[in-house]
């Protein structure tokens, strides 16, 4: 195995080298986080990765799909969300946040409570509502409308967006928020979790949820129900097939 050095610094990740080594080039440093991912296994491991999938050593790395994902909300009286753990393997990373918006007007406004994601087994569910005699209480009003817009946002322990999906606000809109929430400030949307306009609203109240197994981050992963009684809060969606086929487990 490569002795590979490692700086703790992580906006200086892609300058790790093999010790006595002087190569610095672009191909060089893709195949040393490559090996590194390879030899290392961090939790952030999947098999976009992996070095066969990198044959030419392009400078584009695939975004892995996230083992926790958002699967469904409803927006209605109450409104409700609902997470998963879609991959094969036990969520035990501590530090990651449900994060909900705040406005329909503006889409940098953020819900002041957050959740912390506690370990789930694989597909285990998480659901919160705003109803306060509801156990899986928020802990304020979710402020979202029927025809209004809105956002949904899991982030990890260092402010990365992992998952998020949007309704009724355009892909502009979507480029161009950035939000606080807690120490992180600046958030923004990257296109590997979001690369469409929201999913289009309906009038009255309704539910989104996820229906596609195989996670592109598009509006296309997910279906409207256009009665809040055809949600499945609380239960995997009935389309959706777990663990997801583009996850190996972290």
């Amino acid at each position: 195995m490569a002795n590979y050095g490692f700086n703790k610094d992580l906006n200086s990740f892609w300058k790790l080298k093999p010790k006595g080594t002087i190569e610095d080039t672009e191909s060089a440093r893709i195949h040393r986080f490559v090996r590194f991912m390879d030899e290392k296994r961090p939790f952030h491991n999947s098999q976009n990765y992996r070095r066969d999938n990198f044959p030419h050593f392009t400078s584009t790395v695939t975004a892995y799909t996230s083992p926790i994902l958002i699967t469904e909300a409803v927006i209605d009286t109450p409104d409700y969300v609902e997470i998963q753990n879609i991959s094969p393997s036990p969520f035990i990373i501590p530090g990651w946040q449900l994060v909900l918006s705040n406005s329909q007007v503006n889409i940098n406004l953020v819900n002041a409570i957050t959740k912390p994601i506690t370990p789930l087994l694989p597909g285990d569910l998480l659901y919160w509502s705003d109803n306060a005699p509801d156990p899986n209480y928020w802990g304020n009003n979710i402020n979202w409308s029927a025809a209004g817009n809105g956002w949904i946002m899991i982030i990890d322990a260092l402010g990365n967006v992992m998952d998020f999906v949007s309704w009724g606000w355009s892909e502009s809109d979507i480029r161009g928020m950035s939000i606080n929430v807690g120490a992180f400030v600046g958030i923004t949307v990257p296109e590997t979790q979001w690369s469409s306009d929201g999913i289009p609203t309906v009038s009255g109240n309704y539910g989104i949820k996820r229906v596609n197994s195989l996670d592109t981050n598009q509006k296309s992963d997910w279906d409207v129900s256009h009665s809040a009684s055809e949600s499945s809060v609380g239960v995997t969606n009935p389309e959706l097939i777990i663990p997801f086929r583009n996850h190996t487990g972290i």
